[in-house]
């Protein structure tokens, strides 16, 4: 990863937390989707900053933590 530009990252991280959505790992998600916001020098859109909320905030309720789910 360390050769990946920010924003690749940022687009590598997103498209792996889909991945652990659609393997039914919602905690493996949640880890991947707060890795993306977290990338430094990544430049997030504010439509693709909204998405991944979105999408966390989906896989905090798959794992019944609706308090985290209501905060995305």
């Amino acid at each position: 990863l360390e050769d990946l530009t920010p924003d690749r990252e940022l687009k590598l991280r997103i498209d792996l937390g889909r991945a652990q959505e659609k393997a039914g790992n919602a905690a493996g998600a949640v880890a991947m989707y707060r890795r993306a916001l977290a990338v430094k020098g990544a430049k997030i859109r504010p439509k693709t900053r909204a998405l991944v909320h979105r999408r966390l905030g989906g896989a905090f309720d798959r794992l019944g933590k609706f308090p985290q789910a209501e905060k995305e």
